[in-house]
């Protein structure tokens, strides 16, 4: 989120305003999205000409477009602030239009650290959640042995990905590769919450600019 001293409160408020209800996209899972061109076009209607989209990277990994975008806004004549969001699209036939795609999903996630649809993630499943675009496949989890996980360390855990606003099905499936928190073994637990995991250093890396509450002390891997 910017810093008040940066947006003036009104520029703000038209930035984090609720969309109309004809411009959000509901999927089957209950998740709530908003139309890379309607960010867009909220972007130009409060900020002018002072904004700037451009693509930063474009990589090709494991049968996945990952595209790494940036939002820049002038605010005055020698500063800019500039927003990062990464967006995937699978290889699906066409990789001009597969790269559109990623970079769509870019400009929403680099739009959100502004505020645009940002209250979209703050709202209950089957209300307004958003669908996260998909981020990039990082390496598999540890093979799911041992006990499973306590209730608080599974709290611990949703918590430490809601930092980074990844919903729970993602999670689920993409980064730990279990059907359910309930499946979600202890030692696997205690390897996020102490950064050890191979999906801490990939959200490190995509993510920079977040800090999740196991870097602040909020969050511990055992309850000793």
């Amino acid at each position: 989120m910017i810093e008040p001293v940066l947006f003036p409160k009104a520029i703000r408020e038209k930035l984090e305003a609720p969309f109309p209800d004809d411009q959000v996209q509901c999927d089957g899972r209950g998740y709530s999205s908003i139309a890379w061109h309607h960010i867009a076009q909220r972007l130009t209607d409060v900020l002018g000409m002072s904004w700037n989209y451009k693509v930063i990277d474009v990589t090709p990994h494991q049968g996945v477009w990952v595209v790494t975008a940036e939002i820049c806004v002038q605010l005055a004549d020698s500063l800019k602030v500039g927003r990062q969001g990464v967006g995937a699209a699978n290889f699906d036939g066409n990789a001009a239009d597969d790269v559109k795609s990623a970079a769509s999903d870019a400009l929403k996630r680099a739009a959100v650290l502004f505020g645009v649809s940002a209250y979209l993630y703050r709202q209950p499943k089957g209300q307004s959640q958003p669908a996260a675009p998909s981020p990039a496949p990082q390496p598999p989890a540890p093979p799911a042995t041992g006990a499973s996980a306590q209730a608080f360390q599974v709290d611990a855990v949703r918590i430490f990905f809601k930092a980074y606003n990844m919903p729970d099905d993602w999670v689920l499936t993409q980064a730990l590769h279990i059907p359910a928190w309930s499946g979600l073994p202890a030692a696997t637990a205690a390897s996020i919450l102490s950064g050890q995991h191979p999906v801490c250093a990939w959200l490190k890396q995509q993510y920079p600019n977040v800090t999740p509450p196991t870097l602040t002390g909020g969050l511990k891997a055992t309850n000793a």
